[in-house]
């Protein structure tokens, strides 16, 4: 008897042990209300299981049987000859289910299906990274669509001040007063960014995540680590995207700044 049952208790991977035997034998009530018990010869628990066993298999207590009368036949086996082996569960299934029609299984009511868990874990393993891949494709091109709209931003908003910096330049700021107001600019507007859209972006993520966990045990966890790290990519960006305009005007006269600025 497989003895381990897993459930998603909102989000969380709850595992525990369903059946507790007194004994060595195991009584089953049929839907008649008759009752018929069977030897148990043995248990296993989860450190117990074959990986095999957990997949795609989810009943709460399975019982493992030689021969038995019962609705569902289940074989875990790698045959060398998987179309043979097939047709020798369409013969067993014959001969449990006769089936006097002549129709399909699938049209009477009954659902055939043959598992090769290895080619079966390899089939799951290759859509979760096409997966993957698709979404950190996406992730990458917003960021990208992001980065370049904050560059040009920053940019245009540094050079379209340029006789104003030169009117503080004309009345005592040095270069240096300059570039220290235009860092303490950069990381306000960072920090602004980062407090506006960090709550935004947390409570979206955790609507979404609402619904997901109603149906998988995946439990809303923030990755601080990545958030910290952006962080400071947004502050870092906008600091280096405002040195380098500020730059292309070390090198402007004051004078002539401020007459073609004024003559637009």
């Amino acid at each position: 008897m497989i003895n381990h049952y897993n459930y998603n208790n909102n989000g969380n991977k709850e595992e525990i042990t369903p059946f507790s035997l007194g004994g060595n034998s195991l009584k089953l009530i049929k839907g008649d209300g008759s009752t018929s018990e069977i030897e148990v010869q043995g248990i296993l628990t989860k450190e117990e299981i074959p990986e095999e066993l957990f997949a795609p298999n989810s009943n709460d207590v399975r019982v493992i049987l030689p021969e038995a009368d019962v609705r569902g036949y289940t074989w875990f086996s790698d045959p060398s000859n998987i179309e043979g082996f097939i047709d020798y569960s369409n013969n067993i299934m014959d001969e449990i289910f006769p089936n006097d029609e002549g129709a399909s299984y699938m049209e009477a009511g009954f659902n055939t299906r043959v598992y090769k868990i290895n080619d079966y874990m390899k089939v799951m393993n290759i859509a979760i990274v096409i997966v993957l891949i698709f979404m950190y494709g996406f992730v990458v091109l917003l960021m990208l669509i992001g980065l370049t709209n904050v560059i040009s931003t920053m940019s245009t908003n540094v050079l379209m001040r340029s006789r104003e910096f030169a009117v503080l330049q004309s009345v005592g700021m040095t270069p240096e007063g300059l570039q220290r107001m235009l860092n303490l600019e950069s990381v306000l507007c960072s920090l602004k960014a980062v407090l506006i859209g960090l709550p935004i972006a947390i409570l979206l993520t955790y609507l979404i995540n609402l619904p997901i966990r109603k149906t998988f045990p995946i439990s809303y966890k923030l990755p601080w680590l990545a958030i910290l790290l952006c962080t400071l990519a947004v502050f870092m960006i906008t600091w280096v995207t405002t040195r380098c305009a500020a730059s292309r005007l070390k090198n402007r006269n004051i004078i002539e700044a401020i007459r073609s600025e004024s003559g637009r």
